[in-house]
């Protein structure tokens, strides 16, 4: 990308030089090219082994049982000891927000299709965790949509459980994921914080929208 871009400034009229203030490379000079490519060849590497390392760092607390916790609707992340000297994240049930995701479950399970219980959520008001632009300002979302229903019940952290490396990054330089269909290892963990959701009623939603008479009716 570096040299890309180079070599189209280059082609400006009038060319446009670029000076490299820590290397001291000017793009201008008929010896800098041979520097510049060197000098990408190294921090292109130098990427590669970052990513590797990550992944490594991964592995290893995938493999503890030290799972990460982004942000997600019914749950607040709490700071708690990791039993290696350590703080790490815990989720824990933040009952104003999970009243929309306990609601979601009850409809479907009795009855409802996805369609009305986003548009049951919406005209009661309830967050969906993230935030829409408003006259150029975000505010709280509160706009439910029949997909985002769906994903939100699909989610196997509602009823207490973490499946890690659902996907992975195949290539460090698009940092383009993809999902695991076995590729990496994936890691699941029973019981890992507080359920939200019963399995009793997890488990037959996720059947029900995984079937196929469910989707035509």
């Amino acid at each position: 990308d570096c040299i890309s871009w180079v070599r189209k400034l280059q082609e400006h009229n009038p060319p446009i030089p670029v000076f490299f203030e820590q290397e001291h490379p000017n793009t201008m000079d008929s010896t800098s090219n041979i520097i510049l490519f060197v000098l990408a060849m190294v921090a292109e590497e130098e990427s590669h082994m970052k990513s590797e390392a990550m992944l490594l760092s991964l592995e290893w607390r995938f493999s503890r049982g030290r799972f990460m916790t982004p942000k997600l609707l019914g749950y607040d992340n709490a700071e708690v000891d990791d039993g290696y000297g350590g703080k790490m994240k815990q989720l824990v049930v933040n009952e104003d927000q999970a009243r929309a995701v306990r609601l979601m479950y009850y409809m479907l399970l009795s009855g409802s299709t996805v369609y009305e219980i986003a548009d049951t959520l919406t005209e009661l008001g309830l967050e969906t965790g993230g935030r829409r632009k408003v006259n150029g300002e975000y505010v709280k979302n509160t706009r439910w949509t029949p997909s985002g229903v769906t994903s939100t019940m699909r989610n196997e952290r509602y009823a207490g459980d973490v499946l890690a490396r659902k996907t992975w990054t195949p290539n460090f330089r698009t940092h383009k994921s993809v999902k695991n269909t076995g590729e990496k290892n994936r890691y699941y963990q029973p019981a890992h914080h507080a359920a939200i959701v019963p399995r009793s009623h997890w488990h037959p939603a996720h059947k029900t929208l995984n079937s196929r008479k469910y989707n035509k009716t």
